[in-house]
């Protein structure tokens, strides 16, 4: 048994299974393996390689134009598995072929057994669009336009915080820059935003201080303005019965006390009339 596994390389995931020509000369160096299981992959820098899947070295055929390897029992892996290797050349054929450790192939092994077997959840956000598509819907006719509780559905994003106040920074900053349904990060390094700091009552007043909003995460800011989840004077959260189930099981799972996370100070807790005015339009 030879000490390494054989890295062959090939143009792409396509190409596995296709006879491999060596390097004018080197035939030699595959000869060995024969009959051992290789490894596919592909390699435009020395070390680096994205293996696509594995096969055996069945037969060396002799042709006219040279010496081509042949393979069977070949396997396709889900996604492709990259590997770093020393470029140190060991067997004099750059870009073609390459040696792999046993450790390594177990490891490349069990990626590839994870990426076969890991079930694939749509985004959530995905899977629950078409649900809270229909569940606005539904709630449409109690929420017509010139209504004057009416929640606004068109340009509801008018009506948030904006991003470079000093108001959104101290909310950020009062919340722990987490979202007040589901405690989950708002911001993340390199500046990505990945929620809103909304009006604690959409229809009310401009707000001016920390206690008139709450920062929730994209999603779920999107439902607080439609009122399909709101909140108690006594920061209990309320959802409504059409909100998906998907969005549902998602705040129990996050949030299993049920409650608002607000800030440490009470005088920075979202205050008990905007949250009973956004609540009464919520269940009417």
């Amino acid at each position: 048994m030879t000490p390494s596994t054989l890295l062959v390389r090939v143009a792409g995931p396509d190409a596995l299974g296709q006879p491999v020509t060596p390097p004018k000369g080197r035939a030699t160096l595959v000869c060995e393996r024969l009959g051992e299981t290789v490894i596919f992959a592909h390699s435009d820098v020395p070390g680096i390689w994205s293996c696509f899947g594995r096969g055996r070295f069945r037969r060396l055929s002799y042709r006219l134009d040279g010496v081509v390897m042949e393979f069977d029992r070949v396997a396709h892996f889900a996604r492709p598995v990259v590997t770093v290797i020393a470029a140190e050349d060991a067997l004099e054929t750059p870009y073609a072929f390459d040696e792999l450790s046993f450790d390594e192939v177990e490891r490349i092994d069990r990626l590839a057994w994870e990426n076969e077997n890991q079930e694939v959840f749509p985004a959530f956000a995905e899977r629950a669009q078409e649900a809270l598509q229909e569940a606005l819907y539904e709630r449409a006719p109690a929420y017509e336009a010139d209504e004057p509780g009416a929640f606004i559905r068109d340009g509801w994003l008018d009506r948030l915080v904006p991003s470079d106040s000093d108001l959104y920074d101290s909310a950020l900053e009062r919340y722990g820059n987490r979202c007040a349904i589901t405690g989950l990060p708002l911001s993340m390094p390199g500046g990505f935003r990945e929620g809103f700091v909304v009006p604690a009552h959409f229809r009310g007043a401009v707000p001016r201080a920390v206690c008139d909003v709450m920062p929730i995460t994209g999603t779920l800011a999107f439902c607080y303005a439609h009122g399909l989840v709101a909140a108690t004077e006594g920061l209990t959260l309320w959802l409504h019965p059409l909100l998906p189930l998907e969005i549902a099981t998602l705040v129990g799972e996050l949030n299993p006390s049920g409650r608002l996370n607000v800030p440490e100070a009470p005088q920075d807790w979202p205050r008990p009339e905007l949250l009973r005015r956004h609540l009464a339009e919520a269940q009417a």
